[in-house]
């Protein structure tokens, strides 16, 4: 369950990260300045939804790792 949950907010993100970005005109000339794009903004809402998802998985592996070591200095078969 965790790891459909995971595969969809990447799938989520990257297609924010696709949609939001920007294409430029080929006919535009190179010194033009170039208007759209990926705000910053954006980019920081992707970039803090992804720390949270790899902080919350890390922060469970963390607490699984923790009870099973528990578990064994007890003695308890689990």
């Amino acid at each position: 369950m965790r790891r459909i949950l995971l595969l969809g907010t990447v799938l989520l993100l990257l297609g924010i990260a696709a949609t939001a970005s920007a294409q430029g005109s080929p006919e535009a000339p190179v010194s033009a300045a170039q208007t759209g794009g990926t705000s910053p903004w954006v980019l920081v809402l992707i970039g803090a939804a992804a720390g949270a998802v790899v902080g919350a998985l890390t922060g469970l592996a963390r607490r699984r790792r923790a009870e099973r070591v528990g578990r064994e200095e007890r003695g308890d078969p689990g």
